[in-house]
């Protein structure tokens, strides 16, 4: 939660008159939370970076984010959410959920890769999840 507060914080200190918590803050408290969450290879774990990610491509020092987001869509692939068949045991509101978190972190790892000018992680047809 404390790191949509500090997206969400950062977006209204870009675009408009913002003198509440600043944006670091609730970042900092974000990151004695993610830490535990960064240790697993699970969804939690590519949702935190996830969310790390999003807020760096905002936050005056992005350095890292291509490897940031490296990481989470590895983990993707690690756990098979890159498979059509991972999603069989799953109920379809679970499915659909990991479904989004995949193709979020497949989109943003493009953009990323495309504006530095740096290599793709995961070729298009590995990715038969639909």
């Amino acid at each position: 939660m404390y790191m949509i507060y500090a997206i969400g914080a950062t977006m209204l200190k870009l675009t408009e008159q913002y003198d509440y918590t600043a944006p670091e803050n609730f970042f900092m408290t974000a990151l004695q939370y993610i830490s535990a969450a960064r240790e697993s290879h699970s969804v939690h774990n590519i949702e935190a970076m996830t969310l790390l990610v999003l807020y760096n491509l905002r936050s005056p020092s992005n350095s890292g984010i291509w490897y940031m987001i490296g990481l989470a869509i590895r983990t993707c692939i690690d756990l098979g959410l890159h498979r059509e068949a991972y999603y069989g045991h799953l109920t379809p509101y679970e499915g659909q959920l990991r479904r989004r978190l995949f193709w979020t972190v497949y989109f943003l790892e493009r953009v990323i890769a495309v504006s530095l000018g740096r290599p793709y992680t995961i070729l298009d047809n590995i990715a038969t999840v639909r």
